[in-house]
Protein backbone atom coordinates (compact mmCIF):
# COMPACT_ATOMS: atom_id res chain seq x y z
CA UNK A 1 0.00 0.00 0.00
CA UNK A 2 0.86 3.64 0.00
CA UNK A 3 1.51 3.77 3.75
CA UNK A 4 3.31 1.54 6.23
CA UNK A 5 0.76 0.75 8.91
CA UNK A 6 2.99 -1.07 11.44
CA UNK A 7 1.00 -4.27 10.99
CA UNK A 8 -2.59 -3.10 10.65
CA UNK A 9 -2.87 -3.48 6.86
CA UNK A 10 0.14 -5.79 6.53
CA UNK A 11 -1.73 -8.58 8.34
CA UNK A 12 -3.95 -8.80 5.24
CA UNK A 13 -0.84 -9.07 3.05
CA UNK A 14 0.25 -12.05 5.13
CA UNK A 15 -3.19 -13.60 4.61
CA UNK A 16 -2.89 -13.13 0.84
CA UNK A 17 0.49 -14.88 0.86
CA UNK A 18 -0.78 -17.75 3.00
CA UNK A 19 -3.87 -18.12 0.80
CA UNK A 20 -1.67 -18.21 -2.30
CA UNK A 21 0.60 -20.87 -0.81
CA UNK A 22 -2.45 -22.93 0.12
CA UNK A 23 -3.82 -22.61 -3.42
CA UNK A 24 -0.67 -24.30 -4.75
CA UNK A 25 -1.62 -27.44 -2.82
CA UNK A 26 2.04 -28.38 -2.57
CA UNK A 27 3.12 -26.32 0.38
CA UNK A 28 4.49 -27.56 3.67
CA UNK A 29 3.39 -26.18 7.03
CA UNK A 30 4.11 -22.48 7.13
CA UNK A 31 6.13 -20.67 9.77
CA UNK A 32 6.06 -16.89 10.02
CA UNK A 33 9.11 -14.97 11.17
CA UNK A 34 8.39 -11.35 11.87
CA UNK A 35 10.86 -8.82 13.16
CA UNK A 36 9.82 -5.62 14.91
CA UNK A 37 6.66 -4.42 13.13
CA UNK A 38 6.69 -7.74 11.26
CA UNK A 39 6.37 -9.56 14.57
CA UNK A 40 3.41 -7.37 15.50
CA UNK A 41 1.97 -8.11 12.05
CA UNK A 42 2.34 -11.86 12.66
CA UNK A 43 0.47 -11.56 15.98
CA UNK A 44 -2.32 -9.49 14.42
CA UNK A 45 -2.59 -12.01 11.56
CA UNK A 46 -2.64 -14.96 13.95
CA UNK A 47 -5.40 -13.37 16.00
CA UNK A 48 -7.55 -12.48 13.02
CA UNK A 49 -7.10 -15.45 10.72
CA UNK A 50 -5.50 -18.48 12.30
CA UNK A 51 -8.28 -19.20 14.76
CA UNK A 52 -10.97 -18.95 12.08
CA UNK A 53 -10.51 -22.64 11.24
CA UNK A 54 -8.85 -25.42 13.12
CA UNK A 55 -6.86 -26.45 10.06
CA UNK A 56 -4.93 -23.23 9.55
CA UNK A 57 -1.56 -23.80 7.90
CA UNK A 58 0.58 -21.77 10.31
CA UNK A 59 2.76 -24.18 12.27
CA UNK A 60 4.77 -21.65 14.29
CA UNK A 61 5.66 -18.03 14.79
CA UNK A 62 9.07 -16.51 15.37
CA UNK A 63 8.48 -13.13 16.97
CA UNK A 64 11.67 -11.10 16.95
CA UNK A 65 11.51 -7.80 18.88
CA UNK A 66 7.75 -7.19 18.75
CA UNK A 67 6.05 -4.19 20.27
CA UNK A 68 3.17 -4.90 22.64
CA UNK A 69 1.41 -1.54 22.36
CA UNK A 70 1.93 1.38 19.98
CA UNK A 71 0.74 3.79 22.69
CA UNK A 72 3.26 2.40 25.16
CA UNK A 73 6.04 2.38 22.58
CA UNK A 74 5.30 5.98 21.55
CA UNK A 75 5.45 7.10 25.16
CA UNK A 76 8.73 5.27 25.73
CA UNK A 77 10.31 6.77 22.62
CA UNK A 78 9.28 10.36 23.37
CA UNK A 79 10.53 10.11 26.96
CA UNK A 80 13.72 8.18 26.19
CA UNK A 81 17.06 9.70 27.22
CA UNK A 82 18.25 9.55 23.60
CA UNK A 83 15.62 12.11 22.54
CA UNK A 84 16.59 14.64 25.25
CA UNK A 85 13.27 16.43 25.64
CA UNK A 86 12.56 17.91 29.09
CA UNK A 87 10.15 15.68 31.03
CA UNK A 88 7.38 18.27 31.43
CA UNK A 89 7.52 19.01 27.68
CA UNK A 90 7.71 15.37 26.59
CA UNK A 91 4.65 14.43 28.65
CA UNK A 92 2.44 17.07 27.02
CA UNK A 93 4.05 16.65 23.61
CA UNK A 94 3.56 12.90 23.74
CA UNK A 95 -0.17 13.05 24.48
CA UNK A 96 -0.92 15.92 22.11
CA UNK A 97 1.44 14.70 19.41
CA UNK A 98 0.01 11.18 19.43
CA UNK A 99 -3.55 12.51 19.10
CA UNK A 100 -2.45 14.69 16.20
CA UNK A 101 -0.64 11.82 14.49
CA UNK A 102 -3.60 9.52 15.12
CA UNK A 103 -5.99 11.95 13.47
CA UNK A 104 -3.73 12.36 10.45
CA UNK A 105 -3.25 8.61 10.04
CA UNK A 106 -7.00 7.99 10.26
CA UNK A 107 -7.57 10.43 7.40
CA UNK A 108 -4.70 9.37 5.17
CA UNK A 109 -4.10 5.69 5.83
CA UNK A 110 -7.62 4.72 6.91
CA UNK A 111 -6.81 2.98 10.19
CA UNK A 112 -6.56 3.86 13.86
CA UNK A 113 -3.08 3.52 15.36
CA UNK A 114 -4.75 2.81 18.70
CA UNK A 115 -5.76 -0.54 17.18
CA UNK A 116 -2.07 -1.52 17.10
CA UNK A 117 -2.15 -3.28 20.44
CA UNK A 118 -0.87 -6.85 20.00
CA UNK A 119 -0.97 -7.23 23.79
CA UNK A 120 -4.78 -7.25 23.63
CA UNK A 121 -4.99 -10.16 21.16
CA UNK A 122 -1.93 -12.29 21.87
CA UNK A 123 -3.89 -14.66 24.11
CA UNK A 124 -5.83 -15.76 20.98
CA UNK A 125 -2.71 -17.06 19.24
CA UNK A 126 -2.47 -20.80 19.69
CA UNK A 127 0.47 -21.95 17.55
CA UNK A 128 3.93 -22.58 19.01
CA UNK A 129 6.04 -19.43 19.20
CA UNK A 130 9.61 -18.39 19.76
CA UNK A 131 10.07 -14.88 21.12
CA UNK A 132 13.49 -13.32 20.46
CA UNK A 133 14.69 -9.97 21.75
CA UNK A 134 18.07 -8.26 21.96
CA UNK A 135 18.99 -7.39 25.52
CA UNK A 136 20.29 -3.90 24.63
CA UNK A 137 17.42 -2.92 22.32
CA UNK A 138 16.79 0.82 22.84
CA UNK A 139 14.09 1.11 20.17
CA UNK A 140 11.66 -1.49 21.55
CA UNK A 141 12.30 -2.33 25.17
CA UNK A 142 12.65 -6.04 25.88
CA UNK A 143 9.73 -5.73 28.35
CA UNK A 144 7.38 -5.64 25.34
CA UNK A 145 8.44 -9.19 24.44
CA UNK A 146 8.25 -10.35 28.05
CA UNK A 147 4.70 -8.98 28.35
CA UNK A 148 3.60 -10.61 25.09
CA UNK A 149 5.24 -13.89 26.06
CA UNK A 150 3.41 -13.95 29.39
CA UNK A 151 0.00 -13.50 27.74
CA UNK A 152 0.66 -15.66 24.67
CA UNK A 153 -2.13 -18.21 24.13
CA UNK A 154 -0.12 -21.36 23.45
CA UNK A 155 1.69 -23.32 26.15
CA UNK A 156 4.31 -24.09 23.47
CA UNK A 157 6.25 -20.86 23.74
CA UNK A 158 9.90 -20.09 24.21
CA UNK A 159 11.88 -16.96 24.98
CA UNK A 160 15.38 -16.28 23.73
CA UNK A 161 17.32 -13.20 24.83
CA UNK A 162 20.22 -12.43 22.49
CA UNK A 163 23.13 -10.02 22.61
CA UNK A 164 22.90 -6.81 20.63
CA UNK A 165 20.50 -4.01 19.81
CA UNK A 166 17.29 -3.78 17.79
CA UNK A 167 18.92 -3.93 14.38
CA UNK A 168 21.74 -6.34 15.24
CA UNK A 169 22.20 -9.48 13.23
CA UNK A 170 21.02 -12.43 15.24
CA UNK A 171 23.75 -14.89 16.27
CA UNK A 172 24.22 -17.73 13.80
CA UNK A 173 23.66 -20.26 16.59
CA UNK A 174 20.25 -18.79 17.52
CA UNK A 175 18.38 -21.96 16.56
CA UNK A 176 20.89 -24.58 17.62
CA UNK A 177 19.54 -24.85 21.16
Amino acid sequence: GKYISLGYHEQHDVKAIVDYLQSLRCYHPIGIWGRSMGAATALLYCNRYSSVTSDHPISCLILDSPFASIKQLSHELITSPQIKIPKRVSSSLGKFGLRLVRSSIKKRAKFDIFDLEPITVVQNCDVPALFIHAEDDTLINIQHSYDLYEKYGSPNKYFLKVAGVHSSLRPTNTFEE
